[in-house]
């Protein structure tokens, strides 16, 4: 019909979700037709991009999206704006700095490969903002997974160096609190009371007086070096070294030796345990020398004859190398106190026992046989040697023991170091040369002694 005017249909009224999408369209046309701001001046931008900038006209903030424990996709972040930035480290060479951006696009963060530059940031700095020990890449793939990049250990260790953290005392225990007291200043004749450090001052030349806070900070240090929770009195004694400038590190062993004395005292004490049926008392057969005179060999050949353990120094380090409980000056203490715990035990339960270490001091094997003694055990000491130099050495470079955490071999240099070490045997013990000796006739030579002894 002319004139008639057409009605819209039902079919041709907007659906409803073309009426929730319409303002986010809007949205995203006016977003369009807005003239996008030009970033600021950074590492990854072209020269192009970079050049149309300037201090006056501020971008607005850089937008980056941060990875959510739980969830992928998370609102958007805007960084805090960054404070002045520290003077440059010792060594850099300083240079003229960028101009303070007015917004937060000054912060030092990295978005789709832009870098913007700090605020108070030298330009040479700048240049490499975000690249450092600080940064961290997000993975998006894995929320709240980071990976560190390029990590500035020398630059890290520079900035440590001149901007140390404030590091926290730990409580004193105690013991220790009675002899610091509550003064500003603690002269050693207060410490000299507790028996380590009377026994570490007969030893070391300590003296005088150190300020009380010095102490208890440098006491802490030892103290957290050591994995305790709270400052002793032989720590006390160590942080009197350190505040002093005495030799710490002599200071470090000669306290571990200390604290091996007095387990020492402990493990002589024990009592063995009655055995009505025991046929013979127990055997403690130590086998001491340098790497490569074949102890190791022979101590196998004993476990097997005896059905007895056989407790190593090698096995023992590379059980404790994962928790990182070794260091240079308690290595020997802590292996040596452990051995005599293991000989102590099995001895006091009347049972046989072979351990294979050094033995390179005459103090520590003169406590194996106190200790082995007391418990009614019977003692034997052997000494493996290798006549041949150049049969020791080929042994010890062509070796792989496969013992889990420790090394395959040792250097040679170390065989040599542990030579000059070794300390003379003069109790009674049996000499064994794995040169002119085969393994076979060592070890009936050594079951042979044990048969004697018994």
């Amino acid at each position: 019909m002319v004139g008639a005017v057409r009605v819209p249909g039902p079919h041709l009224a907007p659906s409803r979700n073309t009426v929730r999408l319409e303002p986010r369209r809007a949205t995203r046309r006016e977003a369009t037709a807005a003239p996008t701001p030009v970033p600021a001046p950074g590492r990854n931008l072209p020269p192009r991009a970079a050049g149309g900038c300037s201090p006056s006209a501020a971008p607005p903030p850089v937008r980056s999206r941060v990875p959510h424990p739980r969830r992928r996709c998370c609102p958007l972040w805007t960084p805090p704006a960054v404070p002045a930035a520290l003077p440059d480290p010792p060594g850099t060479v300083p240079g003229p700095t960028t101009p303070a951006p007015a917004s937060a696009a000054g912060a030092r963060i990295s978005a789709a490969g832009v870098t913007a530059p700090a605020v108070g940031v030298p330009a040479s700095a700048a240049s490499t903002a975000g690249h450092g020990a600080n940064r961290t890449s997000h993975g998006f793939r894995r929320p709240a997974r980071h990976r560190a990049e390029q990590v500035d250990a020398a630059g890290a260790a520079a900035r440590s160096a001149r901007y140390p953290l404030p590091v926290d005392a730990l409580p004193l225990h105690p013991s220790a609190a009675s002899l610091v007291g509550t003064g500003d200043v603690v002269p050693f004749d207060a410490l000299a009371g507790d028996g380590i450090v009377a026994a570490l001052a007969a030893r070391l030349d300590l003296g005088g007086a150190v300020a009380r806070a010095d102490l208890v900070a440098a006491a802490s240090l030892e103290a957290d070096r050591f994995g305790d929770v709270a400052v002793r009195p032989e720590h006390l004694a160590l942080g009197w070294a350190r505040a002093t400038g005495a030799d710490l590190a002599r200071a470090r062993e000669e306290v571990h030796l200390l604290l091996a004395e007095r387990a020492q005292e402990q493990y002589a004490s024990l009592r063995p345990v009655p055995r009505p049926d025991a046929a013979r008392p127990p055997v403690a057969v130590l086998l001491a020398g340098v790497p490569g005179t074949g102890k190791s060999t022979l101590a196998e050949g004993l476990a097997w004859r005896l059905r007895a353990p056989v407790f190593s120094v090698d096995w023992q380090l590379g059980a404790l190398v994962p928790f990182g409980a070794l260091r240079l000056e308690n290595t020997a203490p802590l292996t040596e106190t452990n051995l005599t715990a293991s000989l102590a035990r099995q001895v006091q339960l009347g049972l046989d026992v072979v351990v294979d270490a050094t033995g390179h001091r005459r103090e520590t094997r003169r406590r194996w046989r106190e200790v082995a003694e007391r418990l009614g055990g019977v003692f034997v000491g052997v000494e493996c040697v290798c006549s041949d130099e150049a049969v020791q050495r080929d042994r010890v470079e062509g070796r792989s023991r496969g013992i889990p955490g420790w090394h395959a071999t040792v250097p040679w240099e170390h065989v040599l170091r542990m030579k000059a070490l070794w300390e003379s045997w003069d109790e009674p013990h049996l000499v064994v040369d794995s040169a002119v000796e085969s393994p076979g006739s060592a070890l009936e030579e050594v079951l042979a002694e044990i048969s004697r002894r018994s």
